[in-house]
């Protein structure tokens, strides 16, 4: 009796394996006019005669179902689990998980219906390594936005990420249409930071040499990329709808915007306050640990190890603050020396503290401050700004960048006159989180 053999219902005949007869130690003898399986002491069991060109053994097999093992093909198998995938069946095959089904048969199929219905977007490889090799060599772009207008009016911010030292700027914008102006003017500032931070080293005029953005018509205007190929600076965008092929950008500023919305949350000032908050996320960022850096900073990264980061510079965003009022400046000897303000970050530049005073909204810098870090920013000064809404969704502009812009494309570009570049970033008219002299 042959045991443990396959049932094949759709077959008509039973085939007997000759390899599966040597494999139980049967001697197997074909010829001419027939065949004989033989015991090894030479005892004939089976005979089979020439048909047809097969050989018929003179057997017949036995019909019950639960006596043989059924063999069903992978495919029709996968049909009927409701198109589940072809390795659970395997595990649930060789686990002996189904009942009468021991093998699986046939090769796995295209299954129209499982790419139809199952796609998703194919996994990336992590990159791993660095592709520049000097600073400021490959840069990583992205604009974030629309949200709500910040007090300056900005609706929009595009960050330049450098590769090789995560070093991080970001400036502002009131329309998309603005990215290559702000590209320009983050160049300028960037050598005149050089200039002014390191002295005996100077960029050239074009020292980007890769530029990675997305697909957005911000970066791919026809101007932009003309500049591009004049300065021959090599753009790589992403493919349509695949954001994580510029992942490096995508999430410093998922980053930035973490940042933004927990530091407005605990200041309790407006939304419309926004700028302020990011300028001061990326101050920060720059002079905190990078994973790809494997524990440096960028500023120290870019700027050299000498620089150390001193702690008792930093001071909690929206905190209060009391600034020295000069001498010159006050109306009496006996007239306060300091007026009450709210603490709006870092100017860039110069060592110097960026203040909004409480009562006449004047934001200015200072130098000499006193901070009280446990207070926040007084009632009625939050009361004349307006009411801070907490209901569900307040910072979801902020939150999810690249939402539709409903802006029109044909928005005239404002370009400032040659001479109104700043001479370092953070500067009148720069808002840039370029860095500042350490501190």
């Amino acid at each position: 009796v042959l045991s443990n053999v396959l049932l094949v219902p759709s077959f008509t005949i039973a085939l007997v394996s000759v390899q599966c007869l040597c494999a139980r130690r049967l001697n197997v003898l074909f010829a001419e006019h027939g065949g004989r399986v033989r015991l090894r002491n030479g005892t004939c069991i089976m005979q089979a005669a020439p048909k047809r060109g097969l050989y018929h053994l003179e057997v017949d097999p036995l019909p019950r179902k639960d006596q043989a093992m059924l063999a069903v093909d992978i495919n029709i198998l996968h049909r009927r689990f409701a198109h589940i995938s072809m390795d659970s069946l395997r595990r649930m095959v060789s686990k002996g998980q189904l009942k009468g089904i021991d093998t699986l048969t046939g090769e796995p199929k295209f299954c129209e219906p499982c790419a139809m219905g199952k796609m998703h977007k194919l996994p990336f490889k992590p990159r791993t390594g660095n592709r520049a090799t000097r600073p400021l060599q490959y840069i990583h772009s992205d604009v974030g936005g629309m949200v709500d207008p910040s007090r300056q009016g900005f609706r929009y911010w595009i960050t330049f990420l450098d590769e090789h030292t995560r070093f991080l700027w970001v400036l502002f914008m009131k329309h998309k249409s603005e990215a290559q102006d702000t590209y320009n003017r983050w160049k300028a500032n960037v050598q005149a930071a050089f200039r002014e931070e390191v002295g005996d080293i100077s960029l050239s005029p074009n020292f980007v040499q890769f530029l990675r953005t997305d697909n957005g018509g911000e970066y791919t205007s026809k101007a932009f990329e003309a500049q591009l190929r004049k300065e021959g600076v090599l753009h790589e965008t992403t493919a349509a709808d695949t954001p994580e092929q510029n992942g490096m950008a995508e999430r410093i500023n998922q980053t930035l915007v973490n940042l933004t919305v927990a530091m407005l949350i605990e200041s309790g000032l407006t939304k419309s306050f926004w700028v302020d908050a990011m300028q001061t996320a990326a101050y920060v960022i720059c002079r905190s640990p990078a994973k790809g850096l494997k524990g440096r900073t960028p500023y120290q990264t870019l700027f050299g190890e000498q620089r150390k980061i001193d702690t008792s510079f930093f001071h909690p965003f929206g905190c209060p603050a009391y600034a020295l009022i000069p001498k010159d400046k006050r109306k009496g000897k006996f007239a306060p020396k300091g007026r009450k303000c709210i603490f709006l970050g870092y100017e860039y530049g110069k060592q110097a503290y960026k203040l909004m005073d409480v009562t006449t909204r004047q934001v200015f810098s200072s130098r000499h401050v006193q901070f009280n870090e446990n207070g926040g920013p007084p009632a009625e000064f939050l009361n004349e700004l307006g009411p801070e809404a907490a209901r569900d969704g307040e910072y979801n502009d902020i939150l999810r960048p690249h939402r539709p812009d409903p802006v029109q494309d044909d928005v005239p570009l404002v370009v400032e006159p040659v001479g109104t570049v700043p001479l370092y970033p953070g500067a009148p008219g720069s808002v840039g989180a370029s860095p500042p002299p350490s501190p």
